[in-house]
């Protein structure tokens, strides 16, 4: 269904739109006639997306640096585990 403007007036619309990630998506709209043929000439929009895809990075990137982060400490507690085990090559049974 169509947009009726009349003469001398402007009209507000809303259109539902999808944007897949964060950059701009420009698009071109054209208005036309009752019968069909363009009226002056294509405008050019921008869409953006809501912030909900810029959130969505800040998860990820928390989400990346605390694994980063657990893998590292993991690492560290292992290997200071191995060390803590061994004992000097001397150190037992040289009570003389």
């Amino acid at each position: 269904s169509g947009i009726r403007v009349d003469p001398g007036k402007k009209v507000s619309v809303d259109l539902e739109a999808r944007v897949i990630g964060g950059e701009e998506l420009r698009v071109a709209v054209q208005l036309l006639t009752p019968a069909g043929a363009r009226y002056g000439a294509p405008a050019t929009i921008s869409l953006v997306s809501t912030a909900y895809s810029r959130a969505a990075g800040w998860v990820v990137a928390v989400a990346f640096i605390a694994l980063a982060a657990f893998v590292i400490i993991g690492i560290t507690r292992r290997i200071r585990r191995v060390h803590s085990s061994r004992t000097p090559s001397g150190s037992i049974g040289d009570a003389s």
